[in-house]
């Protein structure tokens, strides 16, 4: 029996779906996030018994899902850059797809969503490359993120001492 998901995680596994679907497709991610009611947008993870994929394009994202779209969208350049700062030996266009796109939803999350602790944006996406990346996903995504978060960390406690100056 598998653990219950949270509706977090549920969200994170469909803005993976569309950001894969932007690069697939070259749409981009600002179209896929419009709310335009024709544009296929997701397929819900877990597909019910007896329906078809055509059936659910379409489906509106939750909440959580598209905030998070949203916001990657704003700050792709900035979660971008830390990406390329910290992937060692890495460009950023040669990763595989699913693992870029894993770190920019958690780097938005760490960067930006005060409500998520690092620690369980980390671990979220870790368990999403373990069920979608290859079978070292989990190790790079944990990397990254782990530097992404100690530079950011370092950014934030650098900040106050220099507006003290």
């Amino acid at each position: 029996m598998s653990a219950p998901q949270h509706e977090n995680t549920t969200a994170r596994r469909e803005v993976l779906q569309v950001m894969y679907q932007n690069e697939l497709t070259g749409t981009p991610l600002a179209d896929l996030v419009a709310d335009t009611g024709d544009t296929a947008r997701l397929l819900i993870p877990e597909r019910p018994d007896g329906v078809a994929d055509n059936d659910l394009i379409g489906v509106p994202l939750a909440d959580y899902a598209a905030q998070l779209l949203t916001g990657i969208v704003s700050h792709l350049d900035e979660i971008d850059s830390w990406i390329a700062d910290t992937a060692e030996n890495w460009a950023i266009d040669r990763m595989p797809i699913v693992d870029r796109n894993i770190i920019r939803i958690a780097a938005y999350e760490i960067a930006f969503c005060d409500d998520i602790p690092t620690g369980v944006a980390i671990n979220e996406a870790v368990e999403i490359a373990k069920a979608f990346g290859g079978d070292d996903s989990p190790k790079f995504v944990n990397g990254v993120l782990g530097k992404i978060a100690k530079r950011l960390d370092g950014q934030e406690a650098a900040e106050p001492a220099e507006a003290d100056l």
